[in-house]
Formats: structure tokens, sequence, C-alpha cells
């Protein structure tokens, strides 16, 4: 069994008489990559904070394994626009961090290069994109090479590119140890990162499913069929904005008088339907595909 890195035990957090999380055990191994899906206040984010020790519990335990301790990077939901740059706002957070000046400076460059953005820019994060803030969000947690990196919502206001970019980094760092777990609404695809699904409702965990990756996974023999659905639709714009937050690895396609066409594999066909439907969208047609896949 790979090492234990942090684990909740009993946990349950209140503010006032609210009960946010209930009875949260859970435990967080290297290398393993957990995905916490669910809708907009049901403990996501608060989960992510007690697990990364900026808040504590109200009661239970987390209890921390190792010494010394493991790293941990948090990236909230989102990072404001500041009157820095992206360098600056990063040998900001080094310094307290307590990087060293000779460290810190390579890996200001080194992260830089990694979420292709320009170190030399002198343009001040007020006038950045929500995806440029993004990936300074990211930066800033990677600033100490993480041994759990902490997401929440971190393809939110990120192109398709930009998505499968980031989500190709992430593949990366699991694949050298590091602990992942992200905050999402809808999927991720399943070729990049191996993980499990937990689904936050109502501040209770439930298991949701396991992700393998699809190379060296799957036992060899007849070629396996991968079933996926061609769904049209009608939406307007704030219903295309939504489902592509929902759902960032989704390539909606515009054809005429406001309609849509993708893509949507069977395991996650039922969420997005439902997800297109709660937005006021129209579910014009659905066509069952199946093609062979990799042995």
């Amino acid at each position: 069994m790979t090492e234990l890195l942090v684990s909740l035990k009993n946990v349950h957090k209140r503010y006032g008489g609210s009960t946010v999380l209930s009875e949260v055990n859970l435990e967080l191994r290297k290398g393993e990559c957990l995905l916490l899906r669910g809708g907009n206040g049901q403990g996501k984010s608060t989960l992510l904070k007690l697990l990364a020790g900026l808040i504590a519990p109200t009661s239970g335990e987390r209890i921390i394994v190792g010494s010394p301790p493991p790293v941990i990077g948090y990236a909230p939901d989102r990072l404001a626009g500041l009157a820095m740059t992206s360098a600056d706002y990063l040998r900001h957070m080094g310094r307290i961090a307590g990087i060293e000046p000779r460290t810190l400076q390579p890996r200001i460059l080194e992260l830089h290069e990694r979420f292709r953005l320009d170190p030399a820019n002198k343009t001040n994060m007020r006038h950045y994109s929500k995806g440029m803030l993004q990936k300074v969000n990211m930066m800033q947690a990677s600033l100490r090479e993480p041994d759990l990196l902490l997401l929440d919502e971190p393809f939110s206001g990120l192109d398709k590119a930009s998505v499968e970019h980031l989500l190709s980094s992430l593949q990366a760092v699991q694949q050298i140890g590091t602990a992942i777990v992200v905050a999402v609404h809808g999927d991720i695809p399943a070729e990049y990162l191996l993980y499990r699904t937990l689904l936050v409702r109502n501040g209770e965990l439930f298991l949701e499913q396991e992700q393998e990756q699809e190379e060296g996974v799957r036992a060899k023999g007849s070629p396996q069929r991968e079933v996926r659905y061609e769904v049209k639709s009608k939406l307007d714009e704030r219903q295309v904005n939504r489902l592509e937050l929902s759902f960032p690895a989704v390539q909606l396609a515009p054809e005429d008088d406001g309609c849509y066409c993708c893509f949507i594999p069977e395991s996650g066909l039922q969420r997005f339907i439902a997800e297109l439907l709660e937005a006021g969208g129209i579910l014009l047609s659905l066509q069952r595909q199946e093609e062979e896949g990799k042995q």
C-alpha cells in the first residue's frame, strides 16, 4: 500500500448553526488523484481547506503523517487580479513560504514555462484573463514541489486547449508521486489521470466511481468498444457557458440557429443531460455511437 499523507477521521465542520461537513473519513496517499464532485454549497471548498490545514474541524481529527510533514499546495477557486506581475506575485508568495532566493527564481522560471506564461511580461495581473489568473493560481500552489496538491475548480475560465495542457501537467506530477485532490462540477477525460471520484452532497461523501487510465489497465483479449453519444441541443450563450464550466473537456460545436453538437462518453451522459436540462437547454437528438477501442 502506498504511503499515507493526510487523513480525516470522523470530521465535522459547522459554521454557527449550519453543518457544512458531517462524519467525513478520508485518507490520501502518495500518487493518488481524487475528484470531488458536487454542486455549489455542498462542502467541496470547505473540505479542501480542512485538508490544507487552513481551517480546523469543529470535531474529529486531521492527521498529518510523516517527518518532515508533507508539502501541501493549495489553489483556491479564484485569484484576485493584483497590481503586480505574475513573477512579482510568485516572488512575494515564495518569500512568505520561506523559499531561498537562489531556489525561488529558477522555480518561478520553470513554472512559467510549464504553464506557458512569459515571466518577462510586465502586464499587471489586474489585466489578466480569468484563464491566465487560474494558471498563476496553480503556479503559486506549486512553488514548493508539493506532496499533495489541492485544487478548487482549476478548470474554470480555461479554454479547451488550456484544460488539456493543465491535465497533462497534472498527469506528470501524479506520475512522480504527488497526490492530487480536484474539486470540479463535471468530469475530466479518463485518458489523463488515474482517479477515484467522491460525490459531496449535503456535507457527506459518497464514493461515486474509480476511473482507470485507458493505457495499461485493460485486460488483454478482444478489442474494447468505446461507447459515446452524439448530443444535439439548442442553447443560448448563458447555457453554453454553464455547460463549458461544468464539463471543460467537452467541446460544444456550434451549428445553425443556436444548435450545438458534442460527443459524450457513456459514463458521463446522464450527468451531462441533467445539467443541460437544468440550465434550460433543449435536447434535440441523442444518438449512440460505438467504436473499436485500443487493446
